[in-house]
């Protein structure tokens, strides 16, 4: 029964992904109601403005959890993503977050909802790292959210906007929590202003995140030990090149520079064989770890991005670029692009 149910669910959601977002907007309308679902076998919730898509998930077997919150018919868009792999949806308001996930194997589809520019009523967001699906919960209760975390789930603050909250006082599921257990990094935020998430500023340079190199080599390199590599050795040569290229990807999102060159055009034209990179952006999380695993996760989940990281290179360089100069800044909404440069050969010049 739960094969096919999983099987079904996976299917609904794929045929219904085309229709669910126009579905659910109203002409009158100067709000969505936004449906909001639990999956028992998988642990996910998902949400949704589209009653046609919602009904066909509870006859497939979908807990219905009533009215999540109520979003805007315009304001800052919300984009919603699939990962086929692992039966999981995603949502951000962060672009390069999105396009980091769509070049890892996710499918985009589309604008899911719009956030409330007026910020009334926040949806927090807690991620749980052990878990394959389900991995993210969003929601307007924040009893909900803090049992979350001190059941393990890390506090990545407010992930958008509704005009109202949820139907229900309760919304949590006592099933959904997956409890992370010992492998909970620790609350990265920095206390609470009105219940609000206060995550601690990056420390920055001019744009490059400091202290980032080491924290991502050791992650990098506990995760090749686990599939039998050697560890890499971090090169302050591909670290200057990546503090480059991590800044280019904010005028070109890929492997190519502004200048419409390779991005290892960096280095001295006789390593061009030799170097490999992964690019990719995510969210300032808090603390350097915290970054430092999202985008390694984001990175695993590709196979192509994958494959990079279990080359057999010796070298290792990497960098963090971030948006300082934000008029009313909410580290919550900063955005950390990174550059990986990887090498067969130690660069000596």
């Amino acid at each position: 029964m739960k094969k096919w149910l999983k099987v079904t669910i996976t299917s609904i959601i794929a045929l219904s992904a085309a229709f669910a977002i126009e579905t659910g907007k109203a002409e009158a309308a100067t709000s969505n109601t936004m449906h909001r679902l639990y999956n028992g076998n998988s642990g996910e919730h998902f949400y949704t403005a589209a009653t046609a898509e919602k009904d066909n998930l509870v006859i497939a077997g979908w807990k219905y959890e009533g009215t999540g919150w109520c979003a805007p018919t315009t304001g800052d868009p919300v984009y919603r993503l699939y990962n086929p792999n692992a039966g999981d949806h995603h949502y951000t308001m962060n672009s390069y977050e999105k396009d980091s996930l769509v070049n890892s194997g996710w499918r985009y589809e589309g604008i899911g909802w719009y956030s409330d520019t007026n910020k009334t009523v926040a949806l927090y967001r807690s991620y749980n790292p052990n878990a394959q699906a389900g991995s993210h919960n969003y929601t307007t209760n924040l009893t909900e959210h803090n049992s979350l975390i001190r059941a393990g789930w890390r506090n990545e603050g407010n992930a958008w906007y509704g005009v109202s909250g949820s139907s229900s006082g309760n919304n949590n599921n006592s099933g959904n929590n997956n409890n992370p257990g010992n492998n909970n990094s620790g609350n990265n935020n920095g206390g609470t202003v009105n219940g609000v998430p206060n995550f601690k500023l990056p420390p920055n340079t001019d744009g490059i995140l400091n202290n980032m190199e080491q924290v991502t080599l050791d992650l990098l390199n506990e995760y090749r030990a686990e599939n039998g590599l050697e560890p890499l050795k971090l090169s302050k040569q591909l670290c200057d090149g990546t503090a480059i290229r991590s800044k280019e990807l904010w005028t070109v999102f890929g492997h190519d520079r502004p200048d419409g060159t390779s991005y290892v055009t960096v280095y001295p034209k006789e390593y061009k064989y030799s170097i490999g990179e992964n690019c990719g952006g995510t969210n300032w999380m808090g603390d350097e770890r915290s970054t430092a695993l999202r985008m390694l996760n984001v990175f695993k989940a590709s196979p192509g991005h994958n494959a990079t990281l279990l080359r057999d290179y010796k070298y290792f360089g990497v960098s963090y670029s971030i948006i300082t100069d934000l008029s009313n800044p909410s580290v919550t909404n900063l955005t950390a692009l990174s550059a990986w440069n990887f090498s067969r050969e130690p660069l000596d010049y």
